[in-house]
């Protein structure tokens, strides 16, 4: 995700090989998308909109995304420190994984309604001790960053 004109030209600029622009594949996702490779990676660039930036604006951008472009996410095991100044979390798997929860196929793609407290923080949590401490003592069943941005876009 970048600003509108400089860092997205910086971006693209960046990529090894680009895409065609890609229309969201949701009709509900606002928005347009430049699709490229570095290396071994695909690569996604979506834009804030021009003069909306901030955490509203970034929020709604990401929340779109989603939309179109879902993806697994890696559930690490709460034990594991993660390696600062890494690319990739791929080093942080560990030799075949061993560092991930392995976690069965959910039947369907229905989603499920958890009912509880959510801690929310404004920096990324790098391992699991201090919030797992959390949720034990808070009754706490997940965590989140910066959901603030998403109240501007609630209606």
């Amino acid at each position: 995700m970048c600003l509108p004109k400089t860092e997205l030209v910086a971006a693209t600029v960046m990529l090894d090989k680009e895409h065609p622009i890609f229309p969201a594949v949701d009709p509900k996702d606002k928005n347009s998308y430049i699709l490229g490779e570095i290396g071994t990676h695909k690569i996604v660039i979506a834009c804030l909109p021009s003069q909306a930036t901030g955490k509203v604006s970034a929020a709604t951008v990401a929340n779109d995304m989603l939309r179109s472009f879902p993806s697994p996410d890696r559930l690490f095991k709460s034990n594991v420190v993660h390696v600062d100044k890494k690319k990739s979390c791929k080093i942080c798997c560990g030799p075949d994984n061993v560092n991930l929860v392995k976690r069965n196929l959910r039947n369907g793609a229905d989603p499920h309604i958890h009912n509880g407290t959510i801690g929310s923080a404004d920096d990324v949590m790098r391992d699991a001790i201090l919030p797992d401490k959390w949720a034990r003592e808070g009754n706490i069943i997940c965590f989140e960053m910066e959901a603030a941005g998403h109240f501007g876009t609630l209606r």
